[in-house]
């Protein structure tokens, strides 16, 4: 979906908060968690939980950036066993 006028600002706004390269084996397993919003907790980049390989072991944290019901990004983060929170 393409964001447009105010909406388009909003989504940059939300990107340029963006600052994570990797993220740790537990951090890629959260859920329901925002990681950075605008405003309400409507607009915001959130956690989708883990994605696995064909033998479970976490690769990457998958994120959406969503206002309300519509998506406007999504991305996967990969998972480093060496990750220090900033």
């Amino acid at each position: 979906m393409d964001a447009v006028g105010k909406d388009a600002a909003e989504v940059e706004s939300l990107i340029a908060k963006w600052d994570l390269d990797t993220v740790s084996d537990t951090e890629a397993r959260k859920t329901k968690d925002y990681l950075y919003t605008l405003g309400a907790k409507a607009k915001r980049i959130d956690r989708e939980g883990p994605v696995t390989n064909g033998n479970q072991v976490v690769t990457h944290g998958k994120f959406r950036l969503q206002f309300g019901t519509r998506t406007y990004a999504g991305v996967w983060i990969k998972v480093t066993r060496y990750w220090t929170p900033r």
